[in-house]
């Protein structure tokens, strides 16, 4: 399956939060979403991690520029949040 196809099935799953139930019942059902920029990253943006990074990451931010993956729409927790190609930049500069 293509990055894209990829994105594409888990907008469609996940862009209404669903109800995910803990397997212990004494915590409560919460509510977890996807969501992804509408807008790819900038070209100037991916020139610079030309080479640097894996090219299904390349791929990904010639799609769409962040997301937020599996957010807790209660809470505000998420289990992936991936940047912008500048925003890694930055992150991960020493």
């Amino acid at each position: 399956m293509s990055i894209q196809e990829t994105i594409q099935r888990m907008k469609d799953a996940w862009s209404v939060p669903r109800r995910q139930t803990r397997s212990d019942a004494a915590e409560p059902d919460f509510m977890l979403s996807c969501t992804f920029a509408d807008e790819p990253a900038r070209s100037d943006e991916l020139a610079v991690l030309q080479g640097s990074v894996p090219e299904d990451l390349m791929a990904f931010w010639r799609l769409t520029r962040t997301a937020s993956l599996f957010v807790d729409r209660h809470y505000g927790q998420w289990g992936l949040e991936i940047l912008s190609p500048s925003e890694a930049v930055r992150e991960t500069h020493l």
